[in-house]
């Protein structure tokens, strides 16, 4: 059975009760096969109304003005396994599509554009687990949440999780990603900034309404960005789009910004208050840190409930189906969140004793472009991997190492420097010693008695008084061997990087090889944990080959 639409050839398959993409791409296994995108892309594309919710309907309409454009442009062809020659030639029939006014936007004089590959990819996952029987629900409204100062996605990345878990479709959850560098003088308040991150925060917002045809969102601002939801949520347009919206440990306001019906949640020790909204502060005897209290399950329960006005199935994170799961997100310069443009990302399973990886030749790889963006890739669920953010330069290269995955995650986040700038600039290298940075999205605690986190490396605890108290809000931590001399100093602090908010750091000597065959055991014991130990290992390799390794824990425990 062949497929085809105005004379463009879609692919064939046998007949079934249920086809995808996948199927009538020929030779396609994946998904994530480019042919089988971008003929998602297409059909997603041309929608009529563009809410895929509803399902696609490509109307005769449609289907005519697509010929008329063949019949007139006889060199254009459409070749789903080309992207590179896909994109271009499918803007231009959208563009011509658009001028004929045959999508349900183009009378408001909004052009249809073509969906992005990670969208069709997730409405495509979306659909099919639909079909499946699995709780995908098309009629919730979209999510989007705004990261703060020091932030990114990755403080929504187990929030997705449970979001998804309670029915709501990929394509609905989005985060919104900006600059928030001291050094070019962001400002959530600056007026000329936040016209330039409301524009961008409204094409979005915009595309969720599409595609899930909702007439408004639910919006999440953590911190600083809950000054950029008071700067986008002031301009009475975009408050008219938005449904809830939760503020989390931010800005005090004397009325809901945009009379927006508001959740604020609060961390540890805090007195302010959005006058009018419902408040909701940690009890003295169990403190939450400042980004605990956006990803926590007990936020999450209070954030669902006060977009849904009911309580949530699960704020579990329940382990995926099958053997794989699906992996996507950004290799970031940070903290200016944009692509790390001129590196090459590569993927290797390792032996999760050691670290070290199980051949020669990596998984997955892709060289990655001025968007950062990268995926989506399917690896064994459970399984450990090294994430490698190469560089041409010696001694460039930036490795990234967690915990398996057990569950697709869509916003993991690989974020990196420039060679010689950012804090990574400021560790020490030598052929003698390794460098590590090990972060989680909750505070680490060193000063809290019986609440107090352990996290040691080969032993040796990190986590004290010194480098991690309540108050410090550390969740990142830099070890490096300061001045290269083979010795340590403990306690610490180093004194730059405890300088730095949520950084910590210490002048730790740890041994390098050079075949980096001599494993760094990494442990956390994470508070209310019951006991339950975390672990990371990972390879020594000499800080002059690779200039940093990143080791980042769940924040989660089940």
């Amino acid at each position: 059975m062949r497929f085809s639409l105005a004379g463009i050839d879609l692919g064939s398959a046998a007949g079934a009760s249920q086809l995808t993409p996948m199927d009538i791409v020929d030779g396609a296994t994946a998904f994530s096969d480019p042919a089988v995108l971008n003929l998602s892309r297409f059909l997603q594309s041309l929608d009529a109304d563009g809410n895929l919710g509803n399902g696609i309907e490509i109307t005769a309409d449609i289907k005519n003005a697509i010929s008329d454009y063949l019949q007139a442009n006889p060199g254009v062809t459409l070749d789903f396994a080309d992207s590179s020659g896909f994109e271009p030639a499918m803007n231009d029939l959208l563009a011509a599509l658009s001028a004929e006014n045959v999508f349900a936007e183009n009378p408001n004089t909004a052009s249809r554009g073509l969906t992005a590959k990670l969208d069709a990819f997730n409405h495509l996952l979306d659909s099919v687990d639909k079909a499946n029987g699995k709780n995908i629900d098309f009629s919730l409204r979209p999510v989007l949440f705004i990261h703060g100062g020091a932030g990114s996605a990755s403080q929504f990345e187990s929030q997705a999780m449970r979001f998804r878990a309670n029915g709501y479709p990929r394509s609905y959850l989005a985060v919104y990603e900006y600059d928030t560098s001291s050094s070019t003088g962001q400002n959530a308040l600056d007026p000329i900034q936040a016209a330039k991150r409301n524009e961008e925060i409204n094409l979005i917002v915009e595309r969720l309404r599409q595609i899930s045809g909702a007439d408004k969102v639910d919006l999440m601002g953590h911190s600083m960005g809950t000054g950029v939801s008071l700067m986008y949520l002031g301009e009475s347009d975009n408050a008219a789009k938005v449904a809830h919206y939760t503020s989390i440990d931010g800005a005090a306001l004397d009325a809901p910004p945009g009379n927006v019906p508001t959740l604020a949640l609060w961390g540890q020790y805090v007195e302010r208050e959005v006058s009018g909204a419902e408040n909701v502060y940690p009890s003295p005897e169990m403190p939450i840190g400042h980004i605990e209290v956006a990803t926590s399950a007990d936020s999450f329960a209070r954030i669902y409930n006060h977009f849904n006005g009911s309580q949530p199935g699960t704020t579990q994170i329940s382990d995926a189906e099958g053997d794989s799961v699906w992996i996507a997100g950004r290799a970031s310069l940070f903290p200016q969140n944009t692509g790390a443009e001129g590196t090459e990302l590569q993927i290797f399973e390792v032996d999760p004793a050691t670290g070290i990886r199980l051949k020669d030749t990596p998984d997955h790889s892709m060289p990655i472009s001025s968007d950062g963006n990268w995926g989506p890739f399917s690896i064994t669920k459970g399984a450990t991997y090294e994430f490698g953010l190469d560089r041409e330069a010696v001694g460039a290269d930036h490795y990234f190492y967690r915990e398996g995955y057990l569950q697709d995650s869509l916003f993991v986040r690989l974020n990196t420097s420039l060679p010689g700038a950012g804090v990574g600039a400021y560790l020490h290298r030598s052929a003698n010693h390794t460098n590590l940075m090990i972060a989680r999205d909750r505070e680490l605690w060193g000063d809290q008695g019986e609440l107090n986190d352990s996290l040691t490396v080969n032993d040796t605890q990190i986590v004290t008084s010194a480098t991690a108290p309540l108050l410090k809000r550390t969740s990142s931590i830099f070890l490096h061997d300061r001045n290269s001399d083979g010795n340590s100093t403990l306690p610490g602090p180093d004194p730059f990087f405890s300088a730095l908010p949520f950084i910590s750091g210490l002048d730790l000597f740890i041994p390098a090889s050079p075949g980096a065959n001599q494993p760094i055991n990494i442990q956390l014991k994470p508070r209310g944990g019951n006991g339950a130990v975390q672990v990371i290992n990972v390879p020594n390799w000499p800080s002059d080959e690779i200039r940093s390794n990143s080791v980042q824990f769940r924040d989660y425990i089940q």
